[in-house]
């Protein structure tokens, strides 16, 4: 759980990138909560990406990801193995993602 300043910072950072990975005006990317913070509320943030063709009508949306931050160093087998059991406590619409750093990334998602 995001109960750090500093696990705060990196979600922020992830966000940032994230939502610029997805430079197209007609998608959007809605966080919630809506900004970062401390908390330790289960998964850190969840997200949604929504994308509208040139009329305004939605075009596709994808279903809700939980994030779960991870701002140390974690190896992929670690953070695969956490994403296994965090879907046990996900509501069945979701889908979880891992976000970590490993020693050549920065964000590294599962």
């Amino acid at each position: 759980m995001n109960t750090s300043a500093k696990g705060a910072a990196y979600e922020a950072g992830f966000r940032k990138q994230y939502e610029e990975s997805r430079v197209d005006a007609r998608t959007k990317v809605y966080w919630q909560p809506p900004k970062p913070r401390q908390h330790s509320t289960g998964f850190d943030s969840m997200a949604w990406t929504i994308r509208w063709d040139d009329e305004g009508d939605l075009v596709w949306a994808t279903e809700p990801t939980l994030f779960e931050f991870k701002a140390g160093i974690l190896s992929c087998a670690a953070a695969k193995r956490l994403q296994a059991r965090l879907y046990g406590f996900r509501p069945s619409f979701c889908t979880v993602a891992v976000v970590h750093k490993t020693n050549g990334k920065e964000y590294c998602e599962h």
